[in-house]
């Protein structure tokens, strides 16, 4: 009977481990899934990702979802916008989860090449079974 309830016991383990694993990519893939609506300038995209109440802030200002995606609009056709994120050290508990992150990202308009790093961290909050980005702290680091 202890070697039934050690198998038991040890399989529940395991498959606790695999789904806070799938989870932790699942709320990675929100990020990614973002940042890909950006450079997409695919505004569906990016609002699928985020809850209705989201908020972005960066450099210290306070952003929503439709003022971020009304000033990266206008970029569409002139700009193209690349990302790499890496690094993701992500966290689940429960209905919440947080990550950071480092986000490389690279903007060419006009001939011109602007690189630019940040250092971002983001809360989640699963709504029907899906995850959705919350908070977005972003803080440009120097190259």
């Amino acid at each position: 009977m202890k070697h039934i309830l050690l198998i038991v016991a040890s399989v529940m383990l395991l498959i606790g481990c695999q789904s806070e694993e799938s989870a932790r990519s699942d709320v990675e893939q929100v990020v990614r899934d973002m940042f890909a609506g950006f450079s997409a300038f695919d505004k569906e995209a990016i609002q699928s990702t985020c809850t209705d109440d989201f908020v972005l802030l960066e450099q210290g200002m306070v952003w929503n979802i439709d003022s971020l995606i009304n000033v990266l609009m206008p970029l569409k056709g002139n700009a193209t916008l690349t990302y790499r994120l890496e690094d993701f050290m992500t966290t689940i508990r429960g209905a919440t989860a947080y990550t950071h992150y480092w986000n490389h990202g690279l903007m060419e308009m006009g001939g011109e090449q602007i690189r630019i790093q940040w250092l971002e961290s983001a809360v989640f909050r699963k709504e029907g079974g899906i995850w959705k980005m919350s908070l977005l702290h972003s803080t440009q680091v120097e190259l």
